[in-house]
């Protein structure tokens, strides 16, 4: 009981593999999730706006939407592993919301591949705006579930007050956080939408700097100045990139470069995300100290699993290249 609020001291059964694992390979996989949310986001957006690139663009959506799904189930089994009591918690404050996550994924990921496939081009278009709008609703209540994580001093109080779709009562910061981790599929669209790479890719920096700095300011989350200093100097890494990014006839320079710079962002943002909740729940919890029972059938599993996944992703991307689709 830490400030009147109830969390389990350890979970019932131990872990059977370090906890240290387990946040590594949370934190790499949520990177990768990011940034396929990110450009796939881009994609539908630069799909439903664009008719010169609509199809192009497309050819590439439903790969991507495949890939996200599975790349965002490791990282949320490592939260329920390693934050199960917030986690859940958070989940439950906006139960009905939150399941319907699971209807809003299967309808945009069929409006993508409808989008991909019809010979409309004006209900493609429609389709690939209708399914941005559902991954940004989506996002959004993701938002809104991880600011309830880490603000467990509120749940009583706000569970017998809100109503409706029990969204988080601090509507400012769940919109920040969603607009700190979703403003880079901006930086996307300027990287496929070539003709206006500068004013998407300095769009994205703007909206996602801003953002993160409000959440700094505004919201005022307890960050030392190195934790800090990850995201912003990734945001320098794409201001630079935004301005030397493409040559005088409109070019992209080098598009290996435009994409490794918005990962790293990516990363940055999973690290700083860590630190926040961190700082915001080290009274109530330790991760670290969650009790261990080695097992070592379950590590074997694990590392077979992810060899298996790596082997896996190979493969899918060999085939989709002999498709002649460039990701």
């Amino acid at each position: 009981m830490t400030g009147g609020v109830f969390i389990p001291a350890a979970p019932p059964i131990p872990l059977p593999i370090w906890p240290q694992f387990l946040l590594v390979i949370g934190l790499i996989t949520l990177a990768v999730h990011f940034v396929l949310v990110q450009s796939t986001l881009a994609s539908v957006l630069v799909g439903g706006l664009s008719r010169n690139h609509a199809q192009v663009v497309l050819s590439r959506a439903p790969i991507l939407v495949a890939f996200l799904i599975n790349f965002g189930i490791p990282p949320l089994l490592v939260v329920q592993s390693l934050y199960g009591s917030f986690f859940y918690s958070g989940s439950l404050m906006m139960a009905g919301t939150w399941l319907s996550v699971v209807f809003m994924l299967m309808a945009s990921y069929g409006l993508v591949y409808f989008a991909r496939y019809t010979s409309r081009l004006d209900w493609s278009r429609w389709a690939s705006l209708l399914a941005a709008l559902g991954i940004l609703t989506i996002g959004f209540i993701y938002s809104n579930v991880m600011s309830w994580m880490i603000h467990p001093g509120g749940w009583a109080e706000n569970y017998q007050t809100v109503g409706g779709l029990h969204l988080y009562p601090r509507s400012s910061e769940a919109i920040l956080r969603w607009a700190w981790v979703l403003g880079p599929a901006l930086c996307w669209m300027g990287w496929l939408w070539t003709e206006r790479f500068r004013q998407f890719f300095f769009a994205g920096i703007l909206v996602s700097g801003a953002a993160f700095g409000l959440l700094m300011t505004h919201i005022g989350y307890p960050l030392s100045t190195s934790q800090k200093m990850f995201q912003w100097l990734s945001f320098g890494l794409l201001t630079l990139v935004g301005l030397f990014g493409v040559d005088s006839t409109g070019k992209i320079r080098c598009s290996v470069t435009v994409m490794a710079a918005l990962s790293i962002d990516a990363l940055s943002k999973v690290l700083t995300r860590h630190f926040i909740r961190e700082a915001l729940i080290s009274d109530y919890h330790n991760f670290m100290a969650i009790p261990i029972r080695i097992q070592h059938s379950v590590i074997a599993a694990v590392y077979g699993a992810l060899l298996l996944f790596v082997v896996l992703g190979l493969w899918l991307w060999r085939v989709v290249r002999k498709e002649g689709i460039a990701l």
